[in-house]
């Protein structure tokens, strides 16, 4: 009887310490998380004093000197993404591949959240038929953390139809028509070059059929389009793509 006593005891002291190793692991990563959180808010309250202004639609050929300063303090700032009535208002950089700021702020240091980053090889005036801007999906809703509500909710889809480009010299116009979800290998939409009309009419046959919204605005082989795409989830190899047209 002693003896099963003392195993007993044994086990109850093992198990006791396998909980109290899961509860601080658990405390840890959420600790760590919420840390990390902290310093994406840090880092885009340090940038809020670049954020440009809201300009009237039809404002459209002024640059904004507020990029422009940006710009001269890291010169891997391509421009100032907004979309209106949202929380997605952040820079976007470009270098030679798409890794340098997956995980790095704007100062180079380490931030989970990462920057803002356009496709390192579309051009950096926006000038090709589809430029691709990538963001991390944060579970508070930063970056492209709200990308799913245009997925998940028609009122959000409905009431969220404008974005800008800010750039030093002009300011692009965005008018969002899709919202689709693709695999993250899905050669159409990742795609840079689309050499000929019919590599472009698949472009927009393609975003058409894998929509989860669709708003029709009449776009064409003619027009330039920008994409923002993020994960669906952190595990997940499908992406949510916000397709706009520029204007």
């Amino acid at each position: 009887m002693n003896k099963k006593k003392k195993i007993f005891g044994v086990i109850r002291i093992i198990v006791i310490i396998l909980l109290f190793g899961v509860f601080s692991y658990s405390g840890y990563r959420m600790y760590s998380g919420l840390d990390e959180y902290r310093k994406a808010e840090k880092e885009r309250e340090r940038l809020e004093q670049y954020e440009p202004e809201d300009i009237a639609d039809d404002d459209i050929s002024k640059g904004s000197k507020k990029v422009a300063e940006l710009i001269e303090r890291y010169p891997d700032v391509v421009g100032w993404l907004k979309l209106r009535g949202t929380v997605i208002s952040y820079p976007f950089v470009q270098t030679e591949n798409n890794n340098d700021y997956l995980h790095h702020s704007l100062e180079g240091e380490e931030l989970r959240a990462g920057t803002l980053f356009m496709d390192y090889r579309n051009s950096a005036d926006i000038s090709d038929f589809n430029s691709i801007i990538y963001g991390h999906n944060m579970q508070n809703g930063s970056m492209f953390g709200t990308l799913k509500d245009f997925v998940n909710s028609e009122t959000h889809w409905e009431s969220h139809k404008r974005g800008w480009i800010y750039l030093p010299k002009n300011t692009l116009k965005l008018e969002i028509f899709a919202i689709i979800t693709v695999h993250q290998s899905d050669g159409i939409i990742y795609n840079i070059g689309y050499p000929d009309d019919a590599s472009k009419e698949k472009f927009l046959a393609h975003v058409r059929q894998n929509a989860n919204r669709w708003r029709d605005i009449g776009a064409g082989i003619e027009d330039r389009f920008v994409s923002l795409s993020t994960c669906a989830t952190a595990t997940s190899p499908y992406r949510y793509v916000l397709v706009a047209r520029v204007l």
